[in-house]
């Protein structure tokens, strides 16, 4: 299934440079696509769920993966995206639904920015924890040891020591965690004060 996302992603960048919307093809390698994706629910992939927890079959890998968590609303899936982020492999699996939303009686207004986390309709501030600041010492420190192995020059075709391979995967590692930290504040923040 590989091999069919990129003939897919060829075909629409030939399409755009023939339309004069964009200059001619590239080569770009792999390391540019860390997944593919399965574009049709009939073949690949199989979700064994109701929206509540539940398996999802890679048929081609014959694997069957255990999902965890529950969706707010679910219907007929239709695509299954596989990708890798920081040494972690992750699923997205569309689905076709009509959603459906609990909120409260009031209205407002949320606005998450960069200088102010979020500022409500109501004029009220809010901070946000500084997640990424806790982390960046030991950041900066397994960046400093990251600096003192051999880094891939591609270039030069120069491969990456697996000493520097490691230290990345350290440094990727603390930077994901304040990462998600700061990505479930928000959705827990939005969350509590739309059912206000």
């Amino acid at each position: 299934m590989a091999w069919q996302a990129t003939l897919k992603r060829v075909d629409i960048a030939y399409q755009r440079f023939f339309k004069g919307l964009s200059g001619y093809p590239k080569f770009k390698a792999s390391r540019h696509y860390s997944g593919w994706t399965y574009p049709d629910a009939r073949q690949g992939f199989k979700v064994h769920s109701d929206g509540k927890n539940g398996y999802l079959e890679l048929k081609d890998l014959k694997l069957k993966l255990q999902m965890r968590g529950q969706a707010r609303t679910w219907g007929k899936v239709s695509t299954c995206t596989v990708f890798c982020r920081h040494g972690k492999w992750y699923a997205s699996i569309t689905v076709d639904c009509q959603p459906e939303r609990t909120t409260g009686t009031g209205a407002i207004g949320l606005d998450f920015g960069c200088k102010v986390a979020v500022a409500t309709s109501n004029g009220d501030l809010i901070e946000p924890p500084k997640f990424y600041k806790t982390q960046l010492a030991k950041v900066k420190q397994l960046s400093k040891q990251k600096r003192r192995k051999r880094a891939p020059n591609y270039k030069k075709k120069v491969k990456a020591s697996k000493n520097w391979r490691k230290a990345q995967t350290k440094v990727s590692k603390a930077v994901r965690k304040s990462a998600n930290q700061g990505q479930n504040w928000v959705h827990q923040t939005a969350k509590r004060d739309s059912k206000e």
